[in-house]
């Protein structure tokens, strides 16, 4: 899926203009962690994809240091890759 905000119009499920209504979230995947990230003050999901692999448990709780090392690794691969300025700032905090 694109990045994009809520109000933006989209074509990417199958080539019918839409409206997002709702932030969409961003996966974030190493070889241990799965990371659901959507916008600031939202909940956030992770899972230890070698524990868990079905992904049954959240446990963003118990592993608030790889949350924000995640989605910092995240919000600087936006900025690397030249995303605009109205699609990072929604997604600069966690």
């Amino acid at each position: 899926m694109p990045l994009q905000n809520p109000g933006a119009v989209t074509r990417a499920v199958d080539g019918k203009e839409r409206e997002l209504k709702h932030f969409l979230p961003a996966t974030i995947v190493t070889d241990r962690w799965t990371l659901l990230y959507t916008w600031e003050n939202a909940p956030i999901e992770l899972y230890d994809i070698k524990s868990d692999p079905f992904q049954a448990k959240n446990v963003a709780s118990d592993n608030n240091s790889v949350v924000k090392d995640l989605h910092k690794r995240y919000y600087e691969f936006l900025k690397k890759t030249g995303t605009e300025e109205s699609l990072l700032e929604p997604r600069a905090s966690l």
